[in-house]
């Protein structure tokens, strides 16, 4: 940049310093003026651009508003909720701790608002945390219960810098399941046997954290996690209302059976975090992706599923009925067993000699002749 100055600088010097002589040197000075004014419009228009791009990479920009566990549009009264985009947040994270979450005072330098695009006071959101690692700039908080339903223009303040405005839905109820892999679908995160139970997985996986895994049995108790199911103040400064089963008319859809729950609402300590405990009926169809959805105020949540298998069992697989067939990989102590329904590989692993014991589902594996096993 030094250097671009001062052939600037050097060129635009030739009108004081220069006294041309000749008709040639005259020329010569002008095209030298000439070229000095072009130089300093590039280089000013370059530096402008430059500015742009800066100015753009570290303005705050929202690109999405969700509830906290469907990740969907529209936040309930109550709820928590997740913003994201960039330069939302400094980089790291940074989480409030439960159940005293900030608001005016914002946390990590944050806060989030929402006025009423009817006028009115504007609400400040009770700050969870702020992230910012990886490229990824989320934010969570959750909505004040008397928060009234309507269009609200959200905004991020970051320090002394306010986003732009972001339109969203404030709602009454809109229940929503958390789910294992944190996408709105599939397994549900789910809990079997209270606090400290399992946690409910497909197969007997080994230990998540301080949780082991396995599928649900028939007559056990699941606790479904997530958030949306209502209002209710008491939470948001750490207490809790009680169960809003009756309240809001809250069931469990089991595999499309209506089931009515041992209790719904909020799980004490923790603003906006819904805790359903149902009791699985005797009955329960068995399997790997038994469908799950909670109704709230009429309103139904994401569809999940959860996994369930006999007492005893390892797996949500259901061992199918057939001639099994002896595969690659006996040994002293195992032997493997082969059977293809409906063009997925089961793989029975069982005891030396014994038809019986731990199976799984596999993939791409060859079936090979052998002694047919019922």
């Amino acid at each position: 940049m030094d250097e671009i100055n001062t052939l600037v600088l050097g060129a635009a010097s030739l009108r004081l310093d220069s006294v041309p002589t000749t008709r040639q040197e005259r020329r010569l000075d002008k095209s030298m003026i000439r070229y000095g004014d072009r130089m300093r419009d590039c280089i000013t228009r370059l530096l402008l651009a430059l500015l742009l791009l800066a100015l753009a990479a570290s303005a705050q920009t929202i690109t999405a508003v969700q509830d906290g566990a469907a990740y969907t549009n529209d936040l309930a009264q109550g709820s928590v909720f997740v913003v994201k985009g960039t330069n939302l947040s400094a980089a790291g994270y940074v989480a409030a701790t439960a159940p005293t979450y900030p608001t005016t005072a914002g946390l990590n330098n944050v806060r989030i608002t929402l006025t009423a695009v009817s006028g009115g006071t504007v609400v400040n959101a009770y700050m969870v945390y702020t992230y910012n690692q990886g490229g990824l700039n989320q934010l969570a908080a959750v909505v004040p219960s008397n928060t009234p339903p309507g269009a609200y223009d959200l905004r991020v303040i970051n320090n002394a810098n306010t986003s732009a405005a972001f339109r969203t839905n404030v709602v009454a109820r809109k229940p929503g399941i958390v789910t294992a892999d944190s996408s709105g679908a599939g397994l549900a995160q789910a809990t079997i046997g209270g606090d400290f139970g399992a946690l409910m997985r497909p197969s007997n996986s080994g230990k998540i954290g301080s949780y082991n895994t396995r599928p649900a049995n028939p007559g056990e108790r699941i606790d479904f996690w997530g958030t949306g199911l209502g209002p209710d103040l008491a939470s948001d400064t750490g207490s809790f209302s009680g169960d809003l089963t009756g309240a809001a008319s809250i069931r469990v859809i089991l595999n499309g059976t209506e089931i009515t729950p041992a209790y719904a609402g909020r799980s004490p300590g923790y603003p906006g975090l819904d805790e359903i405990v149902v009791v699985l009926p005797s009955n329960v169809t068995l399997g790997c992706s038994v469908s799950v959805q909670i109704r709230s105020g009429g309103v139904l949540s994401n569809q999940v599923a959860i996994s369930t298998a006999a007492p005893g069992a390892s797996s949500c697989l259901v061992l199918p009925s057939g001639v099994w067939r002896c595969a690659v990989g006996v040994s002293p102590f195992f032997t493997y067993y082969d059977m293809t329904v409906n063009g997925l590989d089961y793989v029975l692993k069982t005891a030396a000699g014994s038809p019986t014991g731990q199976y799984q589902a596999g993939t791409n594996r060859t079936i090979f002749g052998g002694t047919p096993v019922s």
